[in-house]
């Protein structure tokens, strides 16, 4: 059968040992002074037309540093047009 794996053919890479014996290092071990955290949070209603975001909550968090919105995101990036086309085939 093809599906089976072929452990006979398997190699180590150099750095295998360190990850499968838990000494290797992630991403998600990097911490650094002053160190910041990012969240996303996003509408749990799909294609919703959004009106407005009260972000004074999450502001006033322990902790919380800044809150960007879609509308902070899109003035600092300057994002390029949709460039897709919608028009059906044919």
């Amino acid at each position: 059968m093809q599906d089976e794996l072929n452990i006979e053919n398997w190699k180590l890479r150099e750095r295998d040992y360190k990850l499968i014996t838990g000494h290797g290092y992630y991403v998600g071990d990097i911490k650094l002074p002053d160190m910041l955290y990012c969240t996303v949070v996003g509408s749990p209603y799909a294609h919703a037309y959004i009106k407005k975001i009260d972000v004074s909550k999450a502001l006033a968090l322990k902790g919380v540093v800044d809150v960007l919105t879609g509308k902070d995101i899109k003035n600092l990036m300057n994002p390029l047009p949709n460039q897709a086309d919608y028009r059906p085939f044919g």
